[in-house]
């Protein structure tokens, strides 16, 4: 599945928590797994991410967006 970050989020890494994101017009921040992180990074709108509970999970908090292949990168 394609999918891009939503415009609102920003990644972040920190010293003591490695991976996180934030809203852009709030000022606190949200620790991710690695693995979400890592998904995060991928989703480009070129990537085929694999479909699995890390990606759901993402789709369902509204942290990505589905999109085509290239449609939004």
């Amino acid at each position: 599945m394609y999918c891009v970050i939503s415009p609102d989020i920003a990644l972040r890494s920190w010293i003591g928590v490695p991976c996180a994101f934030y809203l852009r017009h709030r000022s606190d921040a949200v620790g991710l797994t690695r693995e979400e992180f890592e998904c995060l990074l991928l989703a480009d709108g070129r990537h085929d991410l694999p479909e699995d509970a890390v990606l759901a999970g993402l789709l369902a908090r509204g942290l990505l967006e589905a999109c085509g292949q290239g449609e939004r990168t």
